[in-house]
């Protein structure tokens, strides 16, 4: 087992302007740390309002666009570099409600004061039936053999 000398992985934990909610982001690196860098640096800046989910989902649209046209193609369009992050969010609004966006195959947990599981985000991994259909109707494909381990 080869054990890496760096770590791909990058955190956020910081206040939306006007205190609008909080943020606590994990940006689990894949393949190099050029994706998940940007996401820390960049993904609270597009998330300027929380107002509803589908303002939450187009943000994140907007920001992983900037960043395959501004980091992993060339001029003419061609893929480069194919290093990636897993995306999982948990956002604390000033009304006391946490938002939680997953994005790959990190797992958030919301647990009761006497450790029961109240809330669980669903990991979104290529051997689960329904991503892998989801993938392919995208126009995606799988190109690593996933063992399912159940």
């Amino acid at each position: 087992m080869t054990i890496r000398s760096y770590n791909e992985d990058r955190i956020t934990a910081l206040a939306l302007p006007h205190n609008v909610a909080y943020i606590f982001a994990i940006y689990d690196g894949h393949g190099g740390c050029g994706c998940s860098s940007f996401l820390q640096s960049k993904l609270h800046h597009y998330l300027t309002s929380i107002a509803n989910a589908k303002h939450i989902e187009n943000s994140i649209m907007k920001c992983e666009n900037d960043f395959i046209s501004k980091h992993s193609t060339d001029n003419f369009g061609n893929l480069t570099d194919t290093n990636g992050s897993c995306v999982l969010i948990a956002m604390i609004t000033q009304e006391r409600k946490i938002i939680f966006v997953n994005i790959g195959d990190s797992r958030a947990l919301l647990l009761s004061s006497d450790h029961k599981v109240l809330f669980a985000t669903e990991d979104h991994k290529p051997n689960s039936p329904t991503e892998h259909l989801r993938i392919i109707k995208a126009g995606g494909s799988i190109y690593q053999n996933q063992m399912n381990y159940e």
